[in-house]
């Protein structure tokens, strides 16, 4: 019987519909996103604005509609940084069980983090050596450190790309200034992952969907003329090639993001700050290979039911 998983992010709500096999694999019936922004114009706040409230009920509303069209047996909705952050977070899970019957759970970062783990080591062949795994939402940004069976450490930052967008407002174009403090605040920010990084040394950055996925289209689409990461479960990307869409991305205005074909017009205003992440976390942990996952927390959900591998203690 089908299951249905929705994610309910800061910038997204992200629904799967799948039917696990018996071999452990999914079949996907049906998957999509919506761009309903709950962060944005409230997350310095810790608010949700009316608006990305109202929306938030709708969408979850539709979302129940199709998951009962295609004979969902089960609904799971986690809830990310938006509303665990939020002052009126616990009414929005409220509203949202008594008009559409859907139980929202909260998690924290380090439960984020986990489900992240989970579905990503089934889109990348992890092994028993650690990688580094980075996860950029709107709210938060989740790093893990861990093999294929293990987690040895990870964190939850709250250094999500709406939130830095609405804390520094920076320039658009950015100004070098801009960067310089943007970076320097990030450089600050991640010191615990710096020093777990050399505790743990890493040669592989794995990249969770979302961003990543931008970023490797654009790489695909401008560099090598050519697309084909919508089909994939993961991909390899070069830093030489992350590097030249970098140096586009920070010089861009959010007229040129918003124009080009490859970036998703909600990501426009944010994808640059998420390559200036991306560009800080790589002058600072030397990785070899990148690889990017079109698999994350959604799928986690959904692996969770018949992992092997029981998650670690929170």
């Amino acid at each position: 019987m089908p299951i249905a998983l929705i994610d309910i992010g800061t910038n997204t709500f992200n629904l799967l519909v799948a039917e696990l096999r018996e071999n452990g694999s999914f079949n996907k019936i049906y998957k999509t996103r919506v761009p309903v922004g709950m962060g944005r114009g409230g997350i310095m706040k810790n608010h949700i604005q009316e608006e990305a409230f109202r929306l938030g009920i709708e969408t979850l509303a539709e979302y129940k509609r199709t998951a009962d069209k295609y004979g969902a047996g089960r609904i799971i909705a986690y809830a990310t940084a938006a509303v665990r952050d939020a002052d009126n977070g616990n009414d929005f899970a409220g509203e949202a069980l008594r008009q559409t019957g859907i139980s929202i759970t909260v998690i924290d970062g380090n439960r984020e983090a986990e489900l992240i783990w989970s579905g990503i080591r089934e889109a990348v062949p992890l092994k028993k050596e650690p990688v580094l795994i980075m996860d950029i939402g709107g709210g938060s940004a989740e790093f893990i450190i861990a093999g294929r069976e293990k987690i040895f450490w990870k964190k939850s930052f709250r250094l999500g790309v709406i939130r830095i967008l609405e804390a520094f407002r920076p320039s658009d174009p950015l100004l070098a200034d801009d960067i310089l403090k943007i970076e320097n605040f990030f450089m600050t920010e991640l010191s615990p992952l710096f020093i777990a990084a050399k505790y743990n040394p890493v040669k592989i950055l794995v990249g969770s969907a979302g961003s990543f996925e931008t970023m490797a289209d654009l790489i695909e689409w401008h560099v090598h003329k050519k697309t084909f990461m919508r089909s994939n479960k993961s991909c390899k990307l070069k830093q030489i090639d992350f590097l030249k869409i970098y140096g586009w991305l920070v010089q861009s205005t959010l007229k040129e993001r918003l124009d080009n074909k490859v970036i998703p017009v909600f990501r426009a205003d944010t994808i640059h700050l998420a390559a200036i992440l991306i560009h800080t976390v790589l002058k600072n942990i030397p990785v070899s290979k990148i690889w990017v996952s079109a698999y994350s927390l959604r799928e986690g959900m959904l692996f969770e039911n018949r992992s092997p591998f029981k998650l670690p203690d929170r």
